[in-house]
């Protein structure tokens, strides 16, 4: 071979073929860390770029450059961020990484070949010995990767705080690959102050990002020990306008069943001059209370205008008769509305549910009504409950055929005597078409 191509030409060649096996591997390693999807087009880049880069290389060391190691490393890590989609703080030290293990792995190939080479007792170092040495690097590389710790890649820096760490170990890895594969005195000291310098750029990245973190959970638990001491403080206000909210309620119902009376019996009444006038001052009393009640209540909106006009309806009907509604909304109905029941039928799903309920709780005197309207989305199933505190059943036959149409299911309830609520009723948009009691 030597008489065939000359020392020279199958040097050029060998320095070719361990910079193309080590490119090659690093590679291997790269992709399969990231799990990065190779189309046609990406793997004829590839293909390009390695070849390129490996010519590049062979020249600097035949040339004589003594930092072409060095080169190389930063090269292949600007490469690989080039095929791959993955964020800086992952795809960076995963290349350096798989450049590290690529030469831990080429080492160890060359251990292999040199012993099978004194066993047999050959001792010429030539293009043939570098071909059995690459062959066994990618065989190495290639089972490597199948070993399940490291065939999902590095996870410790998928986490963003570890970037740091992840960083000060690429240091070592530069400044010992450089210093293996070109041991010259002239790049010792400087490599190894390279490999420090990177090593202090990720201890002090590590610690900053430690310092944030503190930091940053400090001011949580700050924000939190606020929020649990306005909490108590809304709580007690909450409690102050519960208490006073019942005293009028008690008083408006009153008031509301007093001048339904005398609404009654002035219609009774032959018309008079003073009749019309009482009646004319009813009426605008009523007015005013409706107009009051829907001004001085925030009802959620569900995301669609029509459905909230009806529920603000149904609260001035509820509120004129003293009843404390509420209404809680979790989630935007218009899907709802869309693709798994009609506009119209949900607006007299809630005015039959929601008056049937007024009248449930009108019937119960002994104790201010309550009603409680709860629209969600639990497991991505549309939910409507309405929960009362009268002493009258749920009543479902004006609802029935609206149920069976769109095959919602119905769940009923009624609770004990103490209980905040007495009944409730719930229609899950579900498909199921079931009824339970």
């Amino acid at each position: 071979m030597k008489d065939l191509f000359g020392q020279e030409t199958i040097d050029v060649l060998r320095y070719a073929l361990i910079a193309l096996t080590s490119v090659l591997c690093s590679l291997y390693i790269y992709i399969k860390s990231l799990k990065i999807e190779l189309s046609r087009v990406k793997t004829i880049y590839m293909l390009a770029s390695i070849i390129i880069l490996s010519v590049f290389i062979t020249y600097l060391r035949v040339i004589g450059f003594s930092f072409y190691v060095l080169v190389f490393i930063i090269l292949t890590v600007v490469f690989f961020l080039t095929i791959s989609k993955t964020k800086l703080h992952v795809s960076i030290p995963t290349a350096i990484i798989s450049i590290g293990i690529s030469y831990c792995i080429e080492m160890i190939s060359v251990t292999i070949m040199v012993t099978i080479c004194s066993i047999i007792k050959y001792y010429d170092v030539n293009l043939l010995t570098e071909l059995f040495t690459s062959i066994i690097e990618c065989v190495i590389t290639y089972f490597f990767m199948k070993i399940k710790r490291f065939k999902n890649g590095f996870a410790f820096l998928e986490n963003k705080t570890n970037f740091g760490i992840g960083i000060v170990i690429c240091g070592p890895i530069i400044t010992l690959v450089s210093i293996s594969k070109d041991y010259t005195p002239i790049i010792i000291r400087p490599m190894i102050a390279i490999g420090i310098l990177i090593s202090i750029i990720g201890l002090f990245i590590w610690i900053r990002n430690a310092f944030i973190r503190h930091y940053r959970k400090r001011l949580k638990l700050r924000a939190e020990e606020y929020s649990k001491i306005e909490l108590v403080e809304k709580s007690k206000e909450i409690e102050k306008l519960k208490s006073e909210n019942t005293s009028l309620s008690s008083i408006i119902h009153l008031d509301n069943h007093i001048i339904q009376s005398i609404e009654t019996e002035l219609n009774n009444l032959n018309n008079s001059e003073l009749t019309n006038k009482l009646l004319i001052s009813i009426n605008q009393r009523n007015e005013y209370v409706n107009d009051t009640l829907v001004k001085s209540k925030n009802l959620p909106t569900t995301g669609s205008a029509d459905i909230d006009a009806v529920l603000a309806d149904l609260y001035i009907k509820a509120a004129s008769r003293g009843i404390d509604y509420n209404l809680n909304v979790d989630c935007d109905i218009n899907y709802l509305l869309n693709n798994l029941f009609s506009k119209d039928d949900f607006e007299i799903l809630l005015r039959e549910t929601i008056t049937n309920a007024i009248v449930s709780v009108e019937n119960n005197r002994d104790t201010p009504g309550r009603i409680l309207i709860n629209i969600s989305q639990p497991n991505d199933i549309y939910e409507l409950t309405i929960m009362d505190n009268g002493i009258t059943k749920n009543d479902i036959n004006s609802i029935s055929e609206i149920i069976k149409k769109s095959n919602a299911s119905i769940l009923t309830k009624n609770y004990d005597d103490n209980d905040s609520f007495t009944n409730s009723i719930t229609v899950r948009f579900d498909g199921l078409n079931t009824n339970t009691q």
